[in-house]
């Protein structure tokens, strides 16, 4: 019993650790979504920058 409750401990660990994993994936494309649409508009870095800030807060 011992045993497979710490395979299931395992189990529910690896999956909350792919769910972060998928979470800063997903982010990641859309700051890269936003560079592109924005870059489309302006060549100003600093505006770029200053919307993706705004956008994804850091």
């Amino acid at each position: 019993m011992d045993y497979e409750m710490k395979m299931m401990d395992r189990e529910i660990y690896g999956r909350e650790i792919g769910e972060k994993v998928a979470e800063k994936r997903e982010r990641l494309a859309g700051v890269k979504k936003l560079i592109a649409t924005i870059r489309s508009f302006t060549a100003d870095e600093d505006v770029i920058f200053n919307k993706v800030k705004e956008q994804y807060g850091r």
